[in-house]
């Protein structure tokens, strides 16, 4: 956790908010909409087997459909 608080003091510098969720994303990012009307994008780390591509392909095309930019990166790059 401390590398974690360390990387969200550094966004805070940066005027970037960071939200850190536990539970299933499609339901937490529409939540997240619903009470915070400024979100521009969504980025997350790509996972490669069957469900997590479903997964993430139902949240970008959910999202998208709002004008909301939805990019996934390989897991070591974000």
């Amino acid at each position: 956790m401390r590398i974690l608080k360390r990387i969200m003091e550094n966004y805070i510098l940066e005027k970037v908010k960071i939200k850190i969720k536990e539970g299933i994303p499609i339901n937490i990012l529409k939540k997240e909409i619903e009470n915070e009307k400024d979100i521009e994008a969504i980025y997350f780390n790509k996972l490669y087997d069957k469900t997590s591509i479903e997964r993430d392909e139902l949240i970008k095309k959910e999202f998208e459909k709002k004008k909301i930019k939805v990019k996934g990166f390989k897991g070591n790059v974000l």
